[in-house]
């Protein structure tokens, strides 16, 4: 195997190894947030904003406010 192949192997085991902790790490309830930055990362998530979590709060009372009841 030529040099920069083998180093690119190396490099994408390594990244599967830190992905598999993170997500072990998750499954267990002792995932950090760099964990969970890893699997956002890798699942190609992003992080929500402040801003938009705020939104989903207030969406979610005008809806127990105003939503339809049944």
């Amino acid at each position: 195997m030529h040099h920069d192949q083998e180093e690119f192997h190396q490099a994408m085991l390594e990244r599967q190894r830190i992905v598999e902790q993170a997500i072990f790490n998750a499954e267990h309830g002792i995932a950090t947030d760099e964990d969970f930055e890893i699997i956002r990362f890798e699942c190609g998530i992003k992080k929500p904003s402040p801003a938009s979590l705020i939104l989903e709060d207030v969406f979610a009372d005008f809806n127990n406010v105003f939503g339809v009841r049944k």
